[in-house]
């Protein structure tokens, strides 16, 4: 069984929990804020490996 990918993208928001409007500014936010930490982390251990 093959499902669409508004299927996939509809059942994920049933999963998550998220309403279907705000899906997408949630998954932004979230992308965003991995960016941050994934960064901060990042820079955090090239300053270790540097110091």
């Amino acid at each position: 069984m093959t499902f669409p990918l508004q299927g996939s993208i509809l059942r994920g928001s049933e999963i998550f929990g998220y309403d279907e409007k705000e899906y997408p500014e949630r998954m932004l936010q979230r992308a965003a804020g991995w960016c941050k930490a994934v960064q901060g982390v990042r820079g955090k251990i090239l300053s270790e490996l540097s110091g």
